[in-house]
């Protein structure tokens, strides 16, 4: 037997696990027997009893557990939703989407998904339909695209429409957070205008959401914009028979109790509270109330020194009697003292309208 060397390339083994292991140092050492069979010493790795011919080739094709190797590099470096968004751009599959893949396109203003039937019941489920739209308002701001997705929730199906009144609140409050001004006059008068909207809801107690959450927000300057569209807008012949008017009238039409109102005095935010009673919001005390929650609401808003100061403030355009804001004050508090001992379970609520 004879000692030889053979300077080979390095050759990779295919382990049963998928991974690839290079074999020896780059030189093979072998013993030749008299038969011509190399037997390989040295840091080679082999499966079972490895013997080698002189004629071997230096390097194997690709089998499959190579080719799966890189399918799984490739989706630890691009996420699921980012190759399936890419399939959408790239082969226009709108079929059987995931719901990041719905937002991606929203965001993106690409709704074609929305004509394929097999994207409906995911589009169906409510909280997903509310994040559909709210990804449209803050992230597209675009509102051909909110008018697209409205419209579609709107005769999709029946479980959509059951959804729509709300979704479009969620859209009025989130045109309010974005404080585009813009976007929300455009979705108040795609509200107004759309007869299929309108068949569906009260068109003017939207744009009274759109009070109320301009309200809560605390933008002074969208709080009066909405106003001022809303008492120039022709919303009357719109409203339910069950709502005495629409908009924001001043005088004897002046909107009533409304959240909106209630909501500034009982958080004695006097700046709000002044521009509602400008606009012609008003509370107005009823003793007929037999909810206690809502009455003791009320009882608060009226008591708010932000109220009381607005009312004094006005008091030339209310046309009425002398107001003295500390004789008011003082008889809140008496009457919220006997209030707190003659309903003692609200006890605690009557005690800070008397300390305030």
């Amino acid at each position: 037997m004879s000692n030889t060397t053979a300077s080979s390339q390095e050759q990779p083994l295919h382990l049963a696990n998928g991974n690839i292991k290079l074999q020896g140092n780059g030189t093979t050492n072998a013993n030749q027997d008299s038969n011509g069979n190399h037997s390989h010493n040295g840091s080679n790795i082999t499966n079972g009893n490895q013997h080698s011919n002189a004629n071997q080739p230096k390097s194997q094709p690709i089998n499959e557990n190579q080719s799966s190797i890189g399918k799984g590099i490739s989706n630890v470096l691009f996420p699921a939703w980012e190759i399936q968004s890419a399939v959408v751009a790239k082969v226009g599959r709108i079929s059987d989407l995931s719901k990041d893949t719905m937002l991606q396109s929203i965001q993106d203003g690409d709704l074609r998904f929305l004509t394929d039937d097999s994207n409906k019941t995911v589009l169906s489920e409510k909280k997903f339909s509310k994040e559909c739209i709210r990804c449209c308002v803050l992230r597209n701001c675009q509102m051909p695209t909110v008018e697209e997705l409205l419209t579609f929730f709107l005769v999709a199906n029946d479980e959509t429409r059951r959804n729509v009144n709300s979704l479009i609140k969620e859209a009025i409050s989130s045109t309010i957070k974005l404080n585009n001004e813009k976007l929300v006059i455009g979705l108040l008068e795609f509200l107004q205008n759309d007869k299929k909207i309108k068949t569906l809801t009260d068109t003017a107690e939207l744009n009274e959401n759109a009070v109320y959450y301009a309200t809560i927000e605390q933008r002074s300057d969208m709080l009066t914009i909405i106003l001022k569209w809303t008492q120039n807008s022709k919303t009357k012949k719109f409203t339910h028979k069950s709502i005495k008017y629409s908009g924001a009238p001043t005088g004897p039409k002046a909107k009533q109790n409304s959240n909106s109102i209630i909501h500034a005095a009982k958080r004695n935010d006097y700046e709000r509270v002044k521009i509602l009673f400008r606009y012609g919001y008003r509370l107005e005390k009823k003793d007929n109330m037999t909810d206690p929650l809502k009455k003791i609401e009320l009882f608060r808003a009226l008591a708010s020194p932000a109220y009381i100061v607005a009312s004094l403030e006005n008091l030339n355009e209310e046309g009425t009697d002398f107001f003295c804001p500390i004789k008011t004050c003082f008889e809140f508090a008496c009457e919220a003292n006997f209030r707190k001992a003659t309903i003692p379970e609200y006890k605690r609520e009557y005690e800070e309208v008397e300390d305030r």
